[in-house]
């Protein structure tokens, strides 16, 4: 059983804020102080944001961060009842008794919840509302590697039914106090002292429609070998072409493809982070700690087997690496290999880091195929053919 909750929206919520993505367009009335996040007709809903919030969507999951200092975030994802249904069980019963706490199990530590058993609640613009709505508090605990600290996230989550439909929202934020205040990210955005807070907003500014159709498939571009043009260039500022056997699940500035057992490829734009690209992928695997375990990555070392330390912002190893003669153009780009585990199952990854662009307007770029580990060695004709066909725009 396939469970997209808790644990998928931390993982969006920490490795995502990184990036710069693009919102769908649809003409609707957008409220006063928002933007519309995703929605239309041919999805069932209207979601709304602060106007200066950043657009992050990625997948299935749509969602909005705050800043890249305050990764305060909201996210919807739709689930469909065969990525959560047991056998033999009732869709309503089990997704509003039992779905929560089974996907807490997928955290490595344990959570807190204040509310174990959910509350009734409301969700949604007055007479556009969710059918029926369950909110669950919580927090989480985990070890961040790159500030060698312990950090704490809240969460509010709501699970919906409309029109048939389930969804789950979630509001996520760090628990630390802002920068010279006494109260939390977490709690800057919720209701006070009789004020109306921007997560009720959201909530409130949420409208269900009548879906009246499905999303429509966009044109299919292939070049001479047969692979499909998965990415927008100008939204995404790059072409990636995937093979057939792989359907695009999301074509913007993050561009993503996944194969039936279940290889995924994405990549997508950062813009600068004034990181280097070894910073980056201690960071990006310090991120993996929260809900990733035995994460393995070789280190560089010398003709004497010591590791290679770099010490332009604190002693890190050096990650090994292959530099790639070419990307896409790009002026440097390396590649990494890694393999984690979630829940007994191991995942190899292969991630390109890239930086390309002119004069001082440089962009970086991530491009990431992961497999089950087992599976691997299932694509890597294609995933060779892949990187040779990336070009930038």
């Amino acid at each position: 059983m396939k469970k997209i909750g808790a644990l998928i929206l931390l993982a969006a919520t920490l490795i995502t804020a990184c990036f710069t993505f693009t919102s769908c367009t649809n003409e609707v009335d957008i409220p006063e102080g928002m933007q519309l996040v995703h929605g239309g007709n041919e999805y069932g809903y209207y979601f709304f944001a602060p106007e200066e919030w950043t657009i992050s969507n990625v997948g299935d999951i749509k969602s909005a961060y705050a800043s890249r200092v305050d990764t305060t975030s909201v996210s919807l994802v739709e689930v469909a009842q065969k990525s959560f249904l047991p056998d033999g069980k009732d869709a309503d019963e089990y997704f509003f008794n039992s779905y929560f706490s089974d996907s807490l199990k997928d955290f490595k530590g344990e959570p807190k919840v204040s509310n174990p058993s959910g509350e009734l609640a409301t969700f949604g613009k007055e007479g556009e509302g969710a059918d029926k709505a369950k909110r669950y508090t919580y927090t989480y605990e985990y070890f961040d590697y790159t500030a060698g600290a312990t950090v704490r996230f809240g969460f509010m989550q709501y699970l919906l039914k409309h029109d048939g439909r389930y969804y789950i929202f979630t509001y996520a934020s760090s628990m630390e106090n802002r920068t010279g205040s006494t109260e939390s990210y977490y709690d800057y955005y919720l209701d006070k002292d009789g004020e109306e807070g921007k997560l009720t907003k959201i909530i409130k500014e949420f409208r269900f429609i009548e879906k009246t159709g499905e999303p429509e498939d966009t044109v299919k571009v292939k070049d001479a070998d047969g692979y499909i043009l998965a990415s927008d260039p100008d939204l995404a500022g790059f072409c990636l072409y995937v093979p057939e056997g792989f359907k695009v699940d999301y074509s913007s500035a993050i561009v993503s493809a996944t194969h039936s057992d279940g290889t995924n490829i994405n990549m997508a734009t950062t813009a600068g982070t004034n990181e280097n690209v070894n910073a980056y992928m201690h960071r990006r695997l310090s991120e993996l700690q929260a809900f990733a375990e035995n994460i393995e990555c070789e280190v560089m070392k010398d003709e004497n087997g010591n590791t290679v330390v770099e010490k332009t912002n604190s002693e890190r190893a050096v990650l090994k690496y292959t530099k790639l003669g070419d990307f896409g153009g790009a002026i440097t780009a390396y590649a990494y290999e890694y393999t984690y585990e979630i829940n007994g199952e191991k995942y190899y990854v292969y991630q390109v880091i890239a930086i390309d662009g002119w004069l001082i307007n440089y962009n970086g770029y991530v491009f990431t195929y992961t497999s089950k580990d087992t599976n691997k060695g299932l694509h890597s004709e294609e995933l060779t053919k892949i990187i040779e066909k990336v070009k930038f725009e």
